[in-house]
């Protein structure tokens, strides 16, 4: 686990059959949860929410026919609140960030990096996003 300083921003990455990613908006008491299969043919992936009483929702699902999800990122609780997920998969030739609103409508998609590379995403205090790539 990683906390990024006064944004409350807490990652984990849990790799079993599918890839699981945690991002926790500690300021909304809201974790995010990536449900990525581990490949194409098990499924599409999807973002969940979840409150802190352990109540979720889907905040964007399976019929947006999105594969590669790797990697979410919560900004600091400001107005507008972002969310920056890593979108990238070689196969179908996609490396890109998206960026969501807190009430999980897509507002921005901004190609980055290569294609199968990893990207790494992280917010500082004043909301600014690094994505970066290895």
């Amino acid at each position: 686990m990683k906390s990024f300083g006064d944004a409350g921003l807490l990652c984990v990455c849990l790799l079993f059959h599918a890839h699981f990613l945690f991002a926790e908006d500690r300021d909304a008491s809201k974790f995010f949860v990536i449900n990525s299969p581990s490949t194409e043919s098990a499924g599409v992936d999807s973002i969940l929410a979840f409150d802190s009483q352990g109540n979720s929702n889907v905040f964007f699902g399976v019929t947006n026919d999105l594969v590669g999800l790797r990697d979410i990122a919560c900004g600091p609780l400001h107005k507008p609140q972002l969310i920056v997920v890593s979108d990238n998969s070689f196969p179908q030739n996609i490396s890109e960030l998206l960026d969501f609103n807190a009430s999980g409508e897509l507002v921005k998609t901004t190609p980055f990096g290569t294609p199968g590379a990893d990207l790494s995403l992280a917010f500082d205090r004043h909301g600014n996003s690094y994505p970066s790539t290895k």
